[in-house]
């Protein structure tokens, strides 16, 4: 049956890896897969929960508890491209911060963009009735790299201004394999560099963290369950080979047909 399990996982992710590759020149999907990192098959919906201050880790991983840190909820349309998510960061059990954001897809000038609308008012207490509109210019300087900005508005201006954030997407086989990033607040800039490493399944098994003037993390992700698409549903995460994980990621998919 193990066997059996692994060669519908191998034949699942060798269809993805195709559909991923055939959309590689495509910088639409790549900002979409990097919200989707390791991850495969046509997900409708997927739910990441993420927990600290581990305990009940000695009588196996399916057993961990610990305290919820933050909850993501992203949503894609059929062909995999992420159209609503959103964020709960708690700071204690009664009080989190969090937001949504709504993403249309266009072209301003020949250029491919995508519309962002950023709420607040999604949860408690739903009082902040602002929305942000951003816009994220595409561009594919080169076969293996895609370059989203982000700036402030809804239209692209002559002079790029006002630029909220900036990503660089290294992309080899269909997969992200390095993001460099900067985040623009008040005037500074906030930059790091992610690397990812992936086991023979495409799942997603490292991250090599550099931010800032930071020291560089290096974190494991050890799965201890998948399901039948060879999706995580439960990972241990261990930074800079600590014998104990440091915090516990669960996830919840749900599939188109």
């Amino acid at each position: 049956m193990q066997s059996l399990r692994k060669y519908i996982s191998i034949a699942l992710l060798l269809f993805s890896w195709q559909h991923v590759s055939a959309q590689q020149a495509d910088p639409a999907m790549i900002y979409s897969i990097h919200t989707r990192l390791g991850m495969n098959g046509h997900i409708r919906h997927v739910t990441t929960y993420k927990y600290t201050n581990l305990k009940h880790i000695g009588t196996g991983a399916e057993h961990a508890k610990g305290t919820l840190y933050s909850v993501i909820k992203n949503w894609y349309d059929t062909s995999g491209y992420i159209v609503h998510d959103s964020t709960a960061i708690f700071y204690n059990p009664r009080s989190a911060y969090g937001y949504c954001k709504e993403y249309t897809y266009s072209q301003q000038n020949g250029t491919l963009v995508i519309l962002i609308n950023t709420r607040f008012d999604c949860m408690p207490p739903y009082d902040n009735k602002a929305i942000v509109p951003t816009i994220v210019e595409l561009t594919v300087p080169n076969d293996s790299t895609v370059l989203a900005r982000e700036y402030e508005g809804t239209e692209l201006q002559k002079i790029r201004k006002n630029i909220v954030s900036s990503y660089r997407f290294t992309v080899v086989g269909g997969l992200i394999r390095t993001t460099v990033f900067d985040a623009y607040k008040k005037g500074k800039s906030h930059n790091g560099i992610s690397t990812y490493t992936y086991d023979e399944y495409n799942n997603f098994t490292q991250t090599t963290l550099k931010v800032g003037e930071s020291p560089q993390q290096v974190i494991d992700h050890k799965i201890s369950t998948i399901d039948d698409h060879g999706n995580t549903i439960r990972m241990l995460n261990f930074v800079d080979n600590n014998p104990e994980p440091d915090f516990m990621t669960i996830y919840e998919f749900e599939y188109y047909d």
